[in-house]
C-alpha cells in the first residue's frame, strides 16, 4: 500500500529566542523586546501581589523568565 501525503514546505523558521529578544523596537532607538517584555512582567507580577486572592508561590526572577517564554511559545508559534 502506497501512502501519498501533501508536502507542506515550511516558508518560515521560528526565530531564535535569543535574536528576537534582542530586536529593536521599531520607531525606538533604545528599546528592544526584552526591555519591552521586563516592563510587561514587572506590572503583571507587581498586580499579582496587589490581589490579595492570589499566593505567589514564585520568585520575582522565576517569574520574569517563564513569562517571557511563555509570550515567546504562543506569539512565535
Amino acid at each position: 500500500m502506497i501512502v501519498i501525503m501533501d508536502i507542506i514546505p515550511i516558508t518560515k523558521l521560528k526565530i531564535n529566542k535569543d535574536k528576537w529578544l534582542r530586536q529593536k523596537i521599531k520607531y525606538e532607538d533604545n528599546l528592544t523586546v526584552k526591555d519591552t517584555l521586563k516592563i510587561m512582567s514587572r506590572k503583571n507580577y507587581q498586580w499579582l501581589k496587589l490581589n490579595e486572592d492570589i499566593d505567589i508561590i514564585i520568585d520575582y526572577q522565576s517569574f520574569e523568565d517563564k513569562f517571557i517564554q511563555l509570550i515567546y511559545d504562543k506569539y512565535l508559534r
